[in-house]
């Protein structure tokens, strides 16, 4: 758990103390070492400062690796932060497709139901788009490409933004990594377009 501001200064400042302490002991057994009355002997005297500046330095040290330790665990709470954020995008984006796939498919049949197959067509194509995109394992691309093969066939006076739009749309399917499970099937269904293009005055 990542420290707060408040207990890293309560720590810094007991240790400051605790160093100023330590300091003002080795004053006090320097003292004591210069006057008759010390109980710190010449002999004994180095020892006890060393003892003494090995003590603070052990302290300096102890802090600089819990600074280290901390540091690390918000180096993880940050990666942690932004797995979560990541996964949350994930979500929103297959949320996102998933409305578009629906929403797709609903502006087809209404097209069909208007008699505008073109529109039809093409709003069927982004329901495959978008199909591809989700990771939805319910979602059977399969059932689309039948939709998109009935109205294949009654496809006529293809204008040239008819034309243009379905084409931008085709590139869009083929980008797609998953194009490759329905290839064999949308390719013919694409072939009866390019047909009925190629058919035209």
């Amino acid at each position: 758990m990542i420290m707060s501001l408040e207990k890293k200064i309560n720590y810094a400042t007991w240790l400051s103390i605790i160093s100023i302490l330590l300091w003002l002991i080795v004053v006090v057994l320097w003292l004591f070492n210069v006057y008759e009355f010390s109980v710190v002997d010449s002999n004994t005297f180095i020892g006890v400062i060393v003892a003494l500046l090995a003590l603070i330095v052990t302290f300096i040290v102890g802090w600089q690796i819990f600074n280290v330790l901390d540091v690390k665990a918000q180096l993880s709470e940050v990666s942690d932060l932004k797995k979560e954020l990541q996964q949350q995008r994930e979500d929103n984006e297959e949320d996102f497709n998933s409305m578009m796939y629906l929403q797709s498919i609903a502006f087809g049949d209404i097209s069909v139901q208007n008699n505008n197959i073109n529109d039809a067509f093409n709003n069927y194509l982004w329901a495959v788009y978008y199909s591809l995109k989700l990771k939805n394992e319910y979602i059977d691309e399969l059932l689309i490409i039948k939709q998109l093969n009935r109205v294949a066939n009654y496809l006529t006076d293809i204008d040239e933004k008819a034309k243009n739009q379905i084409v931008n749309t085709d590139s869009k399917i083929r980008e797609l990594p998953r194009y490759k499970y329905i290839k064999n099937e949308y390719e013919k269904i694409y072939q009866i377009f390019l047909s009925k293009i190629s058919k035209q005055p």
